[in-house]
């Protein structure tokens, strides 16, 4: 029984963290790539790409951190 347990322990780790790229994918494609900075400058195209990816890749740093997270909970329940 210990060994359905664990794997059910992964596997719900697996699934809430496809879920949650799922809908960060979704976030983005919806609201972070219509986002335009409407600036006077040759580099606004530049700077508009740049705020994106720094947005983009702040939120993929956080879902790796919870993904840590998520698997550091995992080892430290089932150290015994």
């Amino acid at each position: 029984m210990k060994t359905i347990h664990r794997i059910w322990e992964l596997t719900l780790i697996m699934v809430v963290v496809w879920i949650i790229m799922i809908l960060m994918i979704v976030f983005i494609d919806k609201i972070i790539v219509p986002i335009t900075i409407s600036i006077s400058s040759p580099y606004a195209t530049l700077i508009d790409s740049i705020f994106k990816l720094m947005v983009s890749g702040l939120m993929a740093a956080i879902w790796l951190w919870i993904w840590v997270v998520l698997v550091q909970k995992y080892i430290g329940k089932n150290k015994n």
